[in-house]
C-alpha cells in the first residue's frame, strides 16, 4: 500500500523499503516499553482503555481523512470514481 501511494510506479525504492522495515519494529519496541511502564504506573485497566481510544481515533482519522484530488475534496470511505 505504501508503494502504491508513495512509490515510483507503485513500488518503493530500496531505501524506502528498508526504512519501513526498520521503523516498524523500532516503533513497536518503544511503544511496548512506554505503554508497559505507563501501565505499571497508572494501572492496566486505565492504559487498556487509553490504548483503545488512541487506536479508535487513529483508525477513524485514517478512514475519514480528506485529501485533494482534481481540485475537489472527497472522503476516503467513499469510492473515488
Amino acid at each position: 500500500m505504501l508503494g502504491y501511494v508513495y512509490g515510483h510506479r507503485h513500488v518503493l525504492n530500496i531505501n524506502q523499503d528498508l526504512g519501513v522495515k526498520v521503523a516498524a519494529p523500532v516503533g513497536n519496541l518503544f511503544g511496548q516499553i512506554l505503554f508497559g511502564w505507563l501501565a505499571d504506573v497508572l494501572g492496566r485497566k486505565r492504559m487498556c482503555m487509553s490504548q483503545v481510544l488512541i487506536r479508535l481515533s487513529s483508525f477513524s482519522s485514517v478512514a475519514f481523512r480528506w485529501h485533494r484530488a482534481h481540485d475537489y475534496h472527497y472522503c476516503n470511505i467513499w469510492p473515488s470514481d
